[in-house]
């Protein structure tokens, strides 16, 4: 991602974290990430690409509020 939520995350890391992880596959979906152009990068947060980047069932951008209080916020979904 563009990073943008380090800014205003804060957070602590808790014992057992390790055993928790492991279930999520994390380390092992950062192995198989797809490399893609910046003009795929800036259509997929623009909600504008025609086509998956990825085929697999990944979570991907739903939608990023326009309005109000919860302006820019990004809603993720599994596809």
């Amino acid at each position: 991602g563009s990073g943008s939520k380090s800014k205003v995350f804060e957070g602590e890391v808790q014992e057992g974290w390790k055993n928790r992880i492991e279930k999520l596959g994390l380390f092992e979906a950062l192995e198989n990430r797809t490399e893609i152009s910046i003009e795929q990068y800036e259509q997929l947060h623009r909600c504008a690409l025609e086509e998956r980047i990825c085929k697999e069932n990944r979570a991907g951008l739903h939608k990023i509020e326009q309005e109000g209080e919860l302006k820019g916020l990004r809603e993720y979904r599994f596809a």
